[in-house]
């Protein structure tokens, strides 16, 4: 299903449909955005205990830290491409307004 969606979006983009670009940056973002969730909860979970293990001492913070790890393997690339995506839709619309 992921690979069928990343060749549809390809696709679009190839033929040149009107809104090609913005349906193919939807898969970024619907990956992005529950990466930054649990992004954003790492990093309170981190401020709140003050470090990678709750105050009664439950857990591993070896463990934690791999899961970040991985996690932000997956969240920094698709951060990148979506950052650069938007850039090149604002440039692609700078274009089109300019002719």
């Amino acid at each position: 299903m992921p690979l069928m969606v990343w060749w549809g979006s390809y696709l679009t983009l190839k033929i040149g449909l009107k809104f090609s670009y913005i349906v193919s940056m939807i898969p970024v973002l619907v990956c992005w955005l529950p990466l930054s969730w649990q992004t954003i909860r790492r990093v309170s979970f981190i401020i709140e205990n003050e470090g990678m293990e709750r105050l009664d001492g439950y857990g591993s913070p070896m463990a934690f830290f791999i899961g970040i790890l991985i996690e932000q393997f997956f969240y920094v690339p698709i951060t990148i491409t979506l950052v650069f995506g938007l850039l090149a839709l604002k440039r692609i619309n700078q274009l089109k307004a300019v002719t």
